[in-house]
């Protein structure tokens, strides 16, 4: 008989990898697993799992993420990981999970909110996610490197030094502090470019069409030297474009030109105080690893 039962860290990890793994073409690795749920600073994860004689036939994973929002800190929980076995697909699992664990954790949130893909999107839509009102567009801008570039250190998440007054320059965000930074840019993937005043770029090196380019993540410190900031980071990595989220953020940055390169869905639920609008996401709080 099919039931549910929480999680456990210690004895399911090894077991839900091999789910994944066995179920979708993937590469699920229990560090990364234990990176995204375990040693989240926002808390662990809270999984639901669906069992039948012991054996785990499906998973949904609920992430918990927090915003500052004009000073107050919004409890946010991201369904994420889910996966149903091939042989129990098509009997609503999905949802069935999917509700039930949100009900097991109702009074730990102020907000519920994820990214599906197309694929997924119409399914939350019936659940009652609400599409959420923003600019969520991506862009690609050709950026001239060779001009007035700035010395600047590589450091690693550990090394970044964060500030207070980060938090101030959007009035609502992701509750950024040292810990978030050190947890969720620990991977090498990710370049950190520190300048002199204590800027920070968080960037990512890709080839767009051939063309050497940084995917700008994520940055920090002083909107009006935000472009220069950028034009150093490409002039060191020779890049010529920059793959950006068009937010609130980045409305500063100048190009030579721009192209749109696609959209991402972001839909909300249980939104009772009303924020989901009004936060600014970066492309590291809407990153497909996330």
């Amino acid at each position: 008989m099919l039931k549910f039962r929480k999680i456990d860290y210690d004895k399911d990890v090894d077991e839900i990898i091999k789910l994944l793994n066995a179920n979708f073409e993937t590469d699920h690795t229990k560090e990364a697993f234990l990176w995204k749920h375990f040693e989240n600073p926002f808390g662990q994860s809270y999984g639901l799992l669906a069992v039948d004689n012991h054996r785990i036939v499906g998973l949904r994973m609920f992430m918990r993420w927090e915003f500052l929002c004009d000073n107050k800190v919004i409890k946010a929980i991201r369904p994420v990981d889910t996966c149903t076995d091939h042989d129990y697909r098509g009997k609503g699992l999905f949802k069935k999970i999917t509700l039930q664990g949100l009900e097991n954790i109702k009074e730990e949130y102020d907000l519920v909110f994820n990214t599906p893909n197309e694929n997924s999107k119409p399914g939350y839509l019936k659940m009652g996610w609400k599409p959420i009102d923003g600019n969520f567009s991506y862009k690609v801008g050709l950026i001239n490197f060779l001009k007035g570039a700035e010395n600047f250190e590589e450091i690693t998440s550990k090394e970044m030094d964060f500030q207070k007054s980060w938090l101030e320059e959007l009035s609502c965000q992701t509750n950024i502090s040292k810990d978030y930074f050190t947890w969720r840019y620990a991977d090498q993937q990710y370049k950190i470019a520190k300048f002199k005043d204590g800027g920070t770029i968080v960037y990512k090196l890709t080839k767009l069409k051939g063309i050497k380019s940084i995917i700008l993540v994520d940055s920090f410190g002083g909107k009006q030297k935000s472009t220069q900031r950028l034009i150093s980071v490409c002039s060191k990595n020779k890049a010529k474009a920059v793959y950006f989220l068009d937010n609130e953020k980045n409305k500063h940055l100048k190009f030579l030109l721009k192209f749109d390169r696609g959209s991402q869905a972001v839909v909300s639920k249980d939104d009772e105080i009303g924020v989901s609008g009004k936060i600014a996401f970066s492309v590291g709080d809407l990153e497909g690893r996330i």
